[in-house]
């Protein structure tokens, strides 16, 4: 996949060191020199001198060749600045914008080019309200644009589902089971997987389908732990 990255600093470099260690085409841009040496020496990616908030700099780093744009700078209106060209201007299926202050996080809305905004005090506040209102249900991912979610579920011994194939299984509409986790292998939730206690059962399904999913794994929503028979 071929990503650009806004922003050669300390997150910039290490997400792009992981994108390359991954097999991604990663092109960094930066304009501080010094930051430029830092990511030449330590991500491994492409690295463009100059201001990424530039629509020319951006055709001459291939922007139209990208399929995902980080705008990763420690500056919010950089950010989205980058994000708004990205999308608007240059039509990248996917842009994604990290937030520097999370009290701006309002800002980064779909109307200016924003698909994804990553801001770790709002990520860690979801995942521990998500962790207390669904309790063995964890909602990983928000799908488009917070309709439908990538779910992990731990099937408890209980579970009606425990014991039966995939295909066997009557699961709720747009509802679709897509991997297992079991011990250390992740396991394609085929027609033919065998569903066993303990495994660790993702799913992609409509949000309005998640107490259903909740009821049909044999868990109460509020806790987790097995339904009464």
């Amino acid at each position: 996949m071929n990503i650009l990255i806004a922003g050669a600093g300390n997150v910039g470099r290490y997400l792009a060191g992981i994108l390359v260690e991954a097999g991604h085409a990663v092109t960094v841009i930066e304009r501080d020199p010094a930051a430029v040496e830092r990511a030449r020496t330590e991500s491994g990616a492409r690295i463009v001198h100059g201001d990424a908030s530039e629509p020319s700099l951006l055709e001459q780093a291939g922007i139209r060749a990208m399929q995902v744009v980080v705008a990763a700078t420690g500056h919010d209106e950089d950010n989205l600045v980058v994000a708004n060209l990205a999308k608007i201007e240059f039509a990248v299926p996917r842009v994604v914008a990290r937030v520097k202050n999370a009290a701006n996080a309002w800002l980064y809305q779909p109307d200016l080019g924003v698909d994804v905004l990553v801001s770790a005090p709002h990520t860690i506040v979801q995942l521990i309200e998500e962790q207390v209102a669904v309790g063995d249900v964890v909602q990983l991912l928000e799908l488009a644009k917070g309709e439908a979610a990538l779910l992990e579920a731990t099937l408890p011994p209980g579970s009606s589902v425990v014991g039966r194939r995939v295909a066997d299984v009557q699961w709720p509409a747009d509802c679709v089971p897509v991997a297992l986790i079991r011990a250390s292998q992740v396991l394609p939730a085929s027609a033919d997987a065998l569903l066993e206690a303990g495994d660790r059962l993702l799913c992609v399904t409509d949000t309005a389908q998640i107490d259903s999913l909740h009821s049909l794994l044999g868990m109460d929503s509020s806790g987790g732990a097995p339904a009464p028979a």
